[in-house]
């Protein structure tokens, strides 16, 4: 490297706006932290590099591992998660985005604090406006219909549903 120096890895993140569901085919609507991408280079992994820069970046964020969305993680990525904090059995979201099981405040914390994600369950009034209520509770094929679709979300009218807009610009942390 001549003294010059070189990048190792790199881990950029940033808050997205997303429409995600949990086990259960609840929908919230959430600006999380998201992890955009996220590379160590293949002569320097598995020497704790990545688990370095991933504390750090979590240190930086102010948040724990199961409280991000992860866009297109790949399986060493998943792996990585597993191995070091203990996330299992993702819940892939239609965006491409993964979630975990703890990333909803229901099941985190069992408060019912909603400080940021507004769920779409059985009896609550939603704050985006989005319908819960429909006609049949079984789609196509006799499917579980889940409680919103697309078309509710690109047609809804409400004032209260604003399109959201990325909060600053991605991070980049490089090791």
């Amino acid at each position: 490297y001549s003294g010059k120096g070189a990048v190792t890895g790199m881990l950029k993140t940033g808050k997205k706006g997303l429409y995600v569901f949990d086990r259960d085919g609840h929908h919230f609507q959430v600006q999380p932290a998201c992890v955009l991408d996220f590379y160590i280079h293949e002569s320097k992994q598995r020497m704790g590099l990545g688990k370095k820069l991933y504390e750090h970046m979590l240190d930086k964020e102010q948040t724990e591992p199961v409280r991000m969305a992860i866009d297109r993680p790949s399986d060493k990525f998943l792996g990585f998660l597993n191995k070091h904090y203990g996330l299992n059995n993702p819940i892939r979201q239609m965006n491409n985005f993964v979630v975990y099981d703890g990333f909803f405040p229901e099941q985190k914390d069992g408060s019912g604090d909603n400080n940021n994600a507004v769920a779409m369950g059985k009896g609550t009034q939603p704050a985006n406006g989005l319908q819960t209520n429909f006609t049949s509770p079984y789609g196509r094929y006799g499917a579980p219909r889940p409680p919103c679709s697309m078309g509710q979300i690109i047609h809804n009218q409400s004032s209260l549903a604003v399109p959201t807009q990325e909060l600053g610009g991605p991070r980049i942390y490089s090791q």
